[in-house]
């Protein structure tokens, strides 16, 4: 009766515990409306609405290239397989936790043999015959932990949030990977056309070189226009080696995305043929833009995982009830072992209360909290920064496709004085030296035009980044979930 008693009176004394209620001023902003951006760009015929970026968005593009070598990263990149490790590490560490909520039962064998003097013996065994001992012990060890305040299901709750934000920060390395590859791949074969360019342009220049070689022997003109146009031969050179060192560093790069050695063989065969598709914007952009991005949807588990730590620090102020039993056999003799009165066993509830910590459990408390504040203001950053890269990427893209028309523009009009004065010198009315002065204008052009091309592609790889790629939250989490 009276262990009822205390039991009962125990329970009362931890309801009378005083929990002091701190709460975070910090919280998840609402979502970031750009509806009217969204409209705005579809007004134009680079975008429409639809579902967004797919999930094999590189697609997109129509280069075979391209997907293998996006398909030999994901297979090869140590990044990715490291953020694969981690979060095949979180889950387990949840696991680990999860443990805590079920009782634990272990099988207990011991075999204890004794060689005691036989003045010992007499003194603490009277009466006993021989001078060794054997104490032969089988039992189950039982223990469970109540968790009456939650602190363990709040831990484990936690956890496995934090588990969930590695998935979602692999999806983010998964796609920030491809996002990389596909740069590095259109830089390449933008770099190997310019060089192509580049030594047309030289081409061109050393003949004009020549014919001005020619002038000046003939003393039609002076030395100085020959040294002019050797600079300019020279310039187009050290521009050539700049391309090849950019070729270089730029395959370089790729082999080491794709997982290979930055010497390795890849195999990519060059072409430039610039394709600009039509996008799809999400429909609700900027509530779909939270499950779409990893990154997000990352801070926002760590967001619910901090919560759920600040459960775990309030259960803290509350007793830990634990029930500890054992039950077996133990013998001298082996042949006793199982009999009836080789039976053993205890029960053990324990029951500890926090009387006087210091201020630990308060201070732990307030850590928790704040930390939730942490976490909850780096996702309204993160939120603001995604709403702001997906602005900037659309204005870009709407940006470089005016100036990438001009260029097309002006390579049609380089190209028509080109085909007008080589007309000119085919019948006799001008010389090769306005021929060689329009294929210069023609080649910078294109040249020109090359970097709005590549410009545009940079540009679109960025926007399919800040939404998320093909990336679709398919958990459970909400929004509305964490900030209430």
């Amino acid at each position: 009766m009276y262990r009822i008693i205390l039991i009962f009176t125990a329970l009362v004394v931890a309801g009378c515990v005083s929990r002091p209620q701190y709460t975070s001023a910090a919280k998840p902003e609402e979502i970031v409306d750009l509806e009217p951006l969204a409209e705005a760009a579809c007004a134009s015929d680079l975008f429409t609405i639809g579902s967004g970026p797919k999930e094999d968005w590189w697609t997109l593009f129509d280069d075979p290239q391209l997907t293998s070598c996006i398909q030999t990263a994901f297979k090869n990149n140590p990044s990715l397989k490291s953020a694969q490790s981690k979060v095949a590490q979180a889950f387990e560490n949840a696991k680990v936790t999860r443990s805590k909520l079920f009782p634990s039962l272990f099988f207990n064998f011991d075999d204890n043999w004794e060689h005691y003097s036989k003045d010992t013996l007499s003194v603490f065994l009277p009466g006993a015959t021989g001078t060794n001992l054997n104490i032969i012990d089988i039992n189950l060890d039982f223990k469970y932990e109540f968790d009456l305040w939650g602190k363990n299901r709040h831990l484990y709750a936690a956890k496995l949030g934090q588990a969930k934000a590695k998935e979602a920060e692999e999806n983010q390395v998964k796609l920030v990977t491809a996002i990389s590859v596909a740069k590095e791949y259109f830089s390449l074969m933008a770099y190997m056309q310019k060089q192509l360019f580049l030594k047309e342009q030289l081409e061109d220049a050393m003949r004009y070189l020549r014919v001005n070689e020619l002038q000046y022997k003939n003393e039609t003109i002076d030395y100085m226009t020959v040294l002019e146009q050797k600079n300019r031969v020279n310039g187009i050179k050290k521009a050539i080696y700049s391309a090849d060192q950019d070729i270089l560093n730029s395959k370089h790069a790729l082999n080491t995305l794709m997982g290979l050695g930055p010497e390795d063989e890849n195999p990519i065969t060059y072409h430039w043929d610039y394709k600009y598709q039509v996008l799809e914007l999400p429909h609700h952009m900027g509530s779909n833009l939270l499950k779409r991005r990893p990154d997000l949807m990352a801070q926002l588990w760590l967001i619910e995982a901090a919560a759920k730590e600040i459960g775990v620090a309030k259960a803290l102020f509350y007793p830990d009830i634990n029930l500890q039993a054992q039950g077996g056999f133990e013998a001298f003799q082996l042949h006793n072992l199982f009999s009836h009165d080789a039976i053993q066993g205890f029960l053990k509830p324990t029951l500890s209360l926090p009387i006087f910590t210091g201020g630990r459990l308060r201070a732990n408390l307030k850590e928790k909290v704040a930390g939730f504040g942490v976490v909850a203001n780096k996702f309204n950053e993160m939120m603001l920064s995604a709403a702001r890269e997906v602005s900037d990427r659309i204005i870009d893209i709407l940006a470089i496709s005016d100036i990438l028309a001009t260029n097309v523009d002006e390579v049609k009009v380089a190209q028509r004085n080109f085909d007008l004065k080589m007309s000119r010198f085919t019948v006799g009315i001008d010389t090769l030296l306005p021929v060689l002065d329009e294929s210069q204008v023609l080649r910078s052009k294109k040249i020109d035009r090359l970097s709005s091309e590549w410009t545009a592609y940079m540009k679109t790889l960025e926007l399919i980044k800040s939404l998320g790629g093909g990336y679709q939250s398919e958990a459970s989490l909400s929004y509305q979930e964490v900030v209430k």
